[in-house]
């Protein structure tokens, strides 16, 4: 019979198991729990992570519905805490299979920041919505951003047109 294994005595923040594991040599692993509880301690809980929603319409949403949708969902992005970074309307393309009898769908694309806790509320939102007919939501690092879109350029300045005082215009 092998005897059980011989561990120290309990360390501060070491889980007890409870006594039916006692005589089985079955101990908790205190150097995986030290490196959950260190890991879990560096994690504040109120930090921003970067997410991508990517969200489906199904093919008779209308250019009014797909612009209400876009701000339904930056809407709820605002409402968790969030902040829109990049938006991309990928417009419409054909589906790898049908999904609601539809062969078509038009692809919308999001990027923002938002707690992790806050994210979770906002995805179960998402599956609530009846228009959206596939998603796919998840965390991105701060280098997979999208480009941030080039400025405008800027308008050319109008020439002046002047009219000089006394003299008309008479076709020849």
């Amino acid at each position: 019979m092998i005897a059980p294994k011989s561990y120290p005595e309990k360390l501060p923040g070491d889980t007890v198991l409870p006594d039916r594991h006692a005589g089985l040599g079955m101990a908790p692993r205190r150097d995986i729990l030290r490196r959950f509880k260190l890991n879990a301690s560096q994690r504040s809980p109120f930090t921003l992570r970067y997410y991508e929603l990517m969200w489906i319409l199904g093919s008779d949403t209308d250019e009014e519905g797909i612009d209400q949708s876009i701000e339904a969902v930056d809407g709820r992005i605002e409402n968790h805490g969030g902040t829109v970074l990049r938006t991309a309307a990928w417009g419409r393309r054909s589906l790898a299979y049908p999904i609601n009898h539809h062969a078509e769908g038009i692809y919308n694309v999001v990027q923002f920041d938002m707690e992790p806790e806050e994210a979770v509320v906002f995805e179960k939102e998402i599956v609530a919505d009846q228009a959206i007919i596939r998603h796919l939501h998840f965390r991105i690092e701060e280098a997979d951003l999208l480009p941030a879109p080039p400025p405008a350029p800027p308008a050319p300045p109008e020439p002046a047109v002047e009219i000089a005082a006394g003299t008309e215009a008479s076709g020849t």
